[in-house]
């Protein structure tokens, strides 16, 4: 369990670390370029001070035979890396944890709220790819923790994942497990901008002067229902 996490609550640490993805780019004789992406903590300045082991327990390309030489666990580690420093760092004195093993469903759920209505740096809000992408590896990461450790994980496998009844494409009712919490956010607004229908009146071919009054008429009326 020690090779995990090293840090312990001594000399005010959490003000000075925080976890972060460290990406290390390869190339084969061949000329074939991919990456490995570990978990790492890093100091104030932005230097790697440990490398941790919790890329680990990403999970990718799990029970398949083959895996992909360029396959990498980077994308997912971002997630896992925002709930690390979440729980851990920023809401320590609200949730007292001091190892990953200690994290409830509670703080997962504080997390996973915070993270769907957090601003991003654009003024916009996360949508609901990112925030179900965000649920999917963190309830992953907690699921092969436990499979290794058992007991010393706090969060149970009741905890993490329900089964619902899906029906497959061939029509057949199956169990699925998938993750336990539902998740409020702010719906995307794919907005329609006037000046569309202008473009398309341009490119429209006019044969005759009935069909440039119709055209026109339709582009009246699509402007009249975008004021209302």
């Amino acid at each position: 369990m020690e090779e995990i996490i090293q840090f312990t609550d001594k000399s005010r640490w959490r003000q000075n670390y925080r976890y972060a993805v460290y990406e290390h780019r390869l190339l084969t004789g061949e000329g074939i370029q991919y990456s490995r992406s570990f978990i790492v903590i890093k100091n104030s300045y932005g230097v790697i001070i440990h490398f941790t082991k919790l890329h680990n327990f990403a999970g990718i390309y799990e029970n398949k035979v083959f895996r992909p030489l360029t396959s990498d666990v980077k994308a997912k580690l971002y997630y896992i890396c925002a709930m690390l420093n979440y729980i851990l760092i920023e809401k320590y004195q609200m949730f007292r944890f001091d190892h990953v093993f200690e994290v409830t469903k509670e703080s997962l759920e504080c997390f996973f709220r915070d993270y769907a209505l957090g601003e991003k740096v654009d003024g916009g809000y996360r949508g609901s790819q990112s925030i179900e992408k965000c649920v999917t590896a963190v309830t992953v990461f907690y699921q092969k923790l436990r499979y290794k450790y058992g007991g010393h994980v706090k969060l149970t496998k009741e905890e993490l994942y329900a089964e619902h009844p899906v029906y497959t494409k061939q029509g057949k009712l199956i169990k699925k497990q998938i993750p336990d919490f539902q998740v409020r956010g702010i719906q995307e607004n794919h907005e329609i901008f006037r000046d569309l229908p202008t473009c398309g009146e341009k490119i429209l071919p006019r044969s005759s002067s009935g069909g440039e009054t119709r055209i026109r008429k339709a582009h009246s009326n699509i402007c009249r229902i975008k004021e209302i």
